[in-house]
């Protein structure tokens, strides 16, 4: 996901008239974790959270975690765009996300939202979910039969 997402969610918050405290009450999400992305103490977040803070907001997830083309662009020149979903397929599983780990029915219902983009050809949109998707994905198949189950459909 884009390392911008704090500042997309700021912008599209205040637009919304929305305090922090309300969308963390809209969408479920900690109040802390939401100034933090804000504040840039985080760049990152789960696509499951994201979608959660897209909903609360009224905006397609994408356009929390989707860059926009002129700051692709403008930051990396030629882009390649697949490189984080081949670096998630590849790399080790890390994650800092401890304090929020992901759900199965938060991974079901991120795949179910993923789907559209493909079936779309909205590929550029894809590749930047898809790698929180899949670093998810890891991390419930660890979580037991069920998890594993998602994590089979996934792929």
């Amino acid at each position: 996901m884009s390392a911008n997402i704090g500042k997309r969610l700021r912008d599209i918050r205040k637009r919304r008239g929305m305090s922090q405290r309300e969308l963390a009450k809209g969408s479920g999400v900690s109040l802390s974790l939401i100034r933090k992305l804000e504040q840039g103490e985080r760049a990152d977040t789960r696509l499951e959270t994201a979608r959660q803070l897209a909903v609360a907001l009224g905006v397609p997830t994408t356009q929390l975690v989707a860059e926009e083309a002129a700051d692709r662009e403008a930051c990396r020149g030629t882009v390649d765009r697949w490189a984080d979903v081949r670096h998630a397929l590849l790399g080790p599983c890390t994650s800092d996300d401890l304090d929020e780990p992901p759900t199965v029915a938060g991974l079901r219902a991120a795949v179910q939202s993923a789907q559209p983009l493909f079936s779309g050809d909205k590929l550029a949109e894809l590749s930047t979910v898809l790698p929180a998707l899949i670093r998810d994905a890891e991390a419930v198949a660890e979580s037991g039969p069920e998890g594993r189950a998602v994590h089979g459909s996934c792929n």
